[in-house]
């Protein structure tokens, strides 16, 4: 005679309930991951700012932008802003935030290609008394 007994461990066996479980289990991640790598939420806790670039050289020569300084977390970091030919005011620089000082260097084409297309920079302080976003001239004090 062959018995067999059940257990609470019979339902871990049937692939519904796993499935269900690693579903679950994803879902947290996600969610956790969506609140722990914005970065509007980082940036809330310090000073750091967002920061739009313009160029209003008569001659309109700026393609790009190389923004580079210490992020929300303090890190260095950098980024290329494209300013197509034609583009007018302020670009924002979305989701990046910027502490401190920060390098502008103005490029002629897109893409940040130095040195073949490099025309100037200059360093900027990004106020902490100011609205969001801080403007920044990029030609302004450019060498």
């Amino acid at each position: 005679m062959n018995t067999t007994f059940s257990s609470r461990l019979d339902r871990f066996r049937t692939p519904g309930f796993r499935l269900g479980l690693v579903t679950g289990v994803i879902c947290l991640l996600l969610l956790a991951g969506t609140f722990w790598f914005t970065p509007s939420a980082h940036a809330a806790s310090t000073n750091a700012r967002e920061v739009a670039v313009a160029s209003t050289s008569v001659a309109n020569l700026v393609q790009s932008f190389w923004v580079d300084g210490k992020n929300q977390n303090n890190q260095q970091v950098g980024f290329c802003l494209e300013y197509p030919l034609g583009t007018n005011g302020f670009k924002l620089i979305s989701n990046w935030w910027w502490l401190g000082t920060v390098r502008i260097a103005e490029y002629a084409n897109t893409g940040c290609h130095f040195p073949t297309d490099f025309i100037c920079q200059a360093f900027h302080n990004v106020p902490t008394n100011v609205g969001n976003p801080v403007r920044i001239n990029g030609d302004s004090g450019c060498q």
